[in-house]
């Protein structure tokens, strides 16, 4: 005779399914908090992890209403959106994975991701929703954001700090670059550079950047002494990040009407400085709901401030050095057309430049003696007398003169 395998008895399968011991072990297995909640919003079962993830053991929350578990700011609209679904039937959650907010028995708000269905059981409707603690990925996210703004951010200055309008001092040129870069990657509505007078009395705008539609403006004066507060503050603090900016002491003074009248909530504003004196600054107006200034702003702000400082500290140089050629042109003129031999030596008594009468006067060609001694064309017994008048001149920074004789080429 064949034997046969013995099948399941489905009634004893069936029984096992539908114990209550049974499904609340497979509940306590599952790595999500579980939570139903029946259709006035009253809670009638949780696992394990419900009360891992809220703090609560179960005969805390059971009868309870949903909305002791959700922050106050989620309570009213989900009480609406529950009686709406029973009137309507008409799903707007159901069957998505939507992220919101709990809030743990110790007043701890988290945020949290949520997947609801809906159960009928004996004609009763009950809500059935698996849910997930989110706070690690949300950290994690975060992290990496910041991180992603920081490199674009460090990208920004880099990319200005190697501009040729900052190595040659070009500051119109810099600032447009500036304050379009600072615009977009802050994402500040308006960004304005001011710069002091000879006087300290007023401070002009000399750059304006408006981000909504690119436009350039310059030429506003404001009096130093109508914003005391203000300017006194920014002597002495790297940064005023003002979040509400009407109300903040740094900054109210520009309340009324500078800033109704552009719509200005929040700003942030860091000095520029030139050889340790402040000399302007750089203001960012944020329009719109106020703005929270984080670290990381304020940082890049005052980065912005230091690369307009160099490009000054570069104008400078430039200025400088173009003064310099045109004293030393002058100078070149003058010497090369008067009737005497000039010549300019180091403290080391090296040739750095000789006229042109050298020739006329000692028969060389003046390259010909570039970088040698000025002692080598002198009489051997005249040059300990002229050796000690030079070493006097040098210690003594005060004029000297001395008679003495050269060698002629011939």
């Amino acid at each position: 005779m064949k034997s046969e395998k013995k099948k399941p008895s489905r009634t004893k399968s069936a029984r096992l399914i539908e114990s209550d011991g049974y499904l609340s072990a497979v509940l306590d297995t599952v790595g999500e908090g579980i939570i139903t909640v029946d259709s006035s919003g009253s809670v009638v079962m949780v696992n394990r992890e419900f009360e891992n993830i809220w703090g609560y053991v179960r005969n805390e929350v059971i009868g309870q209403k949903l909305t002791a578990l959700m922050p106050e700011k989620y309570r009213a609209a989900h009480a609406a959106g529950l009686e709406r679904y029973i009137e309507t039937r008409t799903p707007t959650v159901l069957g998505k994975r939507i992220e919101l907010e709990g809030l743990k028995k110790d007043g701890t708000v988290f945020p949290l991701e949520i997947y609801i269905s809906e159960t009928g059981v004996g004609g009763e409707l009950f809500f059935t929703a698996a849910v997930r603690d989110i706070t690690d990925f949300k950290k994690a996210a975060e992290g990496l954001r910041d991180e992603t703004i920081l490199r674009k951010r460090n990208e920004v200055l880099l990319r200005l700090s190697q501009s040729d309008a900052l190595e040659q001092g070009e500051l119109d040129r810099m600032l447009l670059e500036i304050t379009e870069a600072d615009s977009s990657t802050l994402g500040v509505d308006r960004v304005n550079v001011w710069v002091y007078n000879d006087d300290r009395t007023k401070i002009h705008c000399i750059e304006h950047f408006e981000l909504r539609d690119g436009s350039h403006s310059d030429g506003y004066e404001l009096s130093a002494s109508d914003y005391p507060v203000y300017f006194k503050t920014l002597e002495n603090e790297r940064i005023i990040a003002a979040h509400d900016a009407a109300h903040d002491p740094r900054t109210a003074e520009f309340a009324d009407p500078y800033m109704k009248t552009h719509g200005i909530t929040s700003m942030l504003d860091a000095p520029i400085r030139l050889k340790g004196r402040m000399i302007g600054l750089i203001c960012h107006e944020h329009v719109g709901p106020a703005r929270v200034w984080t670290p990381e702003d304020q940082n890049f702000a005052g980065s912005i401030a230091d690369l307009i400082s160099l490009t000054l500290e570069a104008r400078e140089r430039k200025r400088a050095e173009q003064l310099l050629r045109e004293n030393e042109h002058k100078f070149r003129t003058l010497v090369e057309n008067t009737y005497d031999y000039i010549y300019e030596a180091s403290l080391d008594g090296k040739f750095i430049y000789l006229s042109s009468k050298h020739k006329d006067v000692l028969g060389y060609e003046p390259r010909e003696f570039i970088g040698r001694s000025v002692f080598d064309l002198v009489h051997p017994e005249d040059a300990p007398a002229v050796m000690a008048e030079f070493q006097k001149i040098i210690e003594t920074s005060v004029s000297g003169s001395a008679v003495y004789r050269y060698r002629h080429r011939d």
